[in-house]
């Protein structure tokens, strides 16, 4: 499913030529507007007469209207179907582990959407892991695939895990929520990136 939804994730953002989720709402002819009558909600996404719309709160934070925008169009991206038998999509809290599968799916295209792949991977160390990895592969070239991984993710954490941006600093460099970013991670692994490891990237980490 994560695959699929970050491969759908990539096609918006093609197709409309643009990350900006505002941009993609308007080319998109979905109905935006700003709410105040509900302080709890983030956003809501619902279609009523076949029109589609998407409501933020205007009270929220720049950083939260972003994200909810972005959340709430993923779900006229995958949810519209079940939007027209009548669900409306509120949500008050966005990245519960607890989530159903489309509030996951809305995470994590949202994820994709706002943030690019190198946003991460250069501040937290992946293109020196890289070079770090070729020097240990060269300086022990008929060690097992297992000891190389282990070896080098542990080197590289002693000598360079100080030089690169912890989950948190990225996240507040990136303007984003935290959480956020943790989604983008998973895309990223997703993906196939061998990523350094990091306090963050437990062996259970895709399955949260």
């Amino acid at each position: 499913m994560d695959a699929q939804v970050i491969q759908k994730a990539n096609q918006i953002i093609r197709r409309y030529k643009t990350r900006n989720p505002y941009d993609i709402i308007d080319q998109r002819d979905i109905g935006f507007d700003y709410t105040y009558r509900y302080p709890n909600l983030l956003g809501y996404y619902c279609v009523h007469v076949a029109q589609r719309f998407i409501r933020i709160n205007g009270n929220a934070g720049q950083q939260d209207k972003d994200e909810a925008a972005a959340h709430e169009l993923a779900h006229d991206v995958f949810d519209y179907s079940d939007a027209c038998n009548g669900m409306t999509f509120q949500d008050t809290f966005f990245f519960s582990r607890s989530n159903s599968l489309r509030e996951r799916r809305a995470n994590l295209m949202s994820a994709e959407l706002l943030i690019e792949d190198d946003d991460v991977l250069d501040p937290m160390g992946y293109y020196r892991y890289i070079e770090f990895y070729e020097e240990i592969q060269k300086r022990y070239p008929n060690a097992p695939q297992i000891t190389l991984d282990h070896y080098a993710a542990m080197e590289f954490g002693e000598q360079y895990g100080g030089d690169f941006l912890t989950m948190e600093q990225l996240a507040q460099n990136l303007g984003r929520n935290q959480d956020l970013v943790d989604y983008k991670m998973k895309a990223l692994l997703v993906k196939g990136y061998e990523l350094p490891v990091t306090p963050e990237l437990k062996s259970d980490y895709l399955k949260r």
